[in-house]
């Protein structure tokens, strides 16, 4: 069976530079459709308007490789980006499996110092989208009635020694997905590590 394209996506503040050892494996492994975004700005902006872009680029890959889906492997802030994507762009119908690493899907507890010191978002977007004692109403939308949005393949990869889930080391799965859980990984770890490509 021919192997999808892959859309790889970054977190808060990175590139698509830091793919770039996953990237390698993937090649090594016979995948020759690999793309990873560039998100604009990299950092501080809302998943909705990130989310804009995985469409516009997703759908870009698409017109240029000819394919009718794709798969997705996102990390950290890139998680909730592209379930919302899946969920309120159409990105279900284009997706067969994704990838979500690191994922604040419950809460990301480092937005909360962003909520409580910018309560509007205009600095820090994410601060109000993802903190974890507003019921933030971006994370109940994507939550409900299903976590897992389509006939698309979910499965999420976190860890307990992620320290930007302390004490929400859960927040990261989502129910109807194949959880994977990874010891001993850092949250940039848990994108880099060969463990979470053996997976993939």
């Amino acid at each position: 069976m021919a192997k999808l394209p892959i859309v790889f996506v970054h977190g808060n503040g990175d590139s698509s530079a830091v793919w770039n050892i996953q990237m390698e494996r993937f090649k090594s492994a016979g995948y020759d459709s690999l793309h990873a975004v560039d998100l604009n700005p990299p950092g501080n902006e809302s998943c909705i308007f990130y989310a804009e872009q995985v469409k516009e680029f997703v759908d870009k890959v698409i017109q240029q490789t000819g394919t009718a889906k794709i798969d997705i492997i996102a990390h950290s802030l890139a998680v909730t980006t592209v379930r919302h994507y899946l969920k309120f762009l159409g990105g279900a119908e284009k997706t067969n499996h994704v990838v979500l690493i690191a994922g604040g899907n419950h809460g990301l507890p480092a937005a909360d110092g962003a909520k409580a010191a910018d309560p509007d978002g205009n600095l820090y977007k994410q601060g109000v989208e993802l903190n974890t004692f507003a019921n933030p109403k971006f994370l109940e939308d994507l939550n409900n009635p299903e976590e897992c949005f389509g006939d698309v393949k979910y499965m999420t990869i976190s860890g307990p020694n992620d320290d930007f889930y302390v004490f929400y080391e859960t927040s990261p799965q989502l129910n109807g997905a194949d959880n994977r859980v990874l010891p001993g990984l850092g949250h940039f770890g848990l994108r880099d590590s060969e463990d979470s490509f053996n997976l993939s």
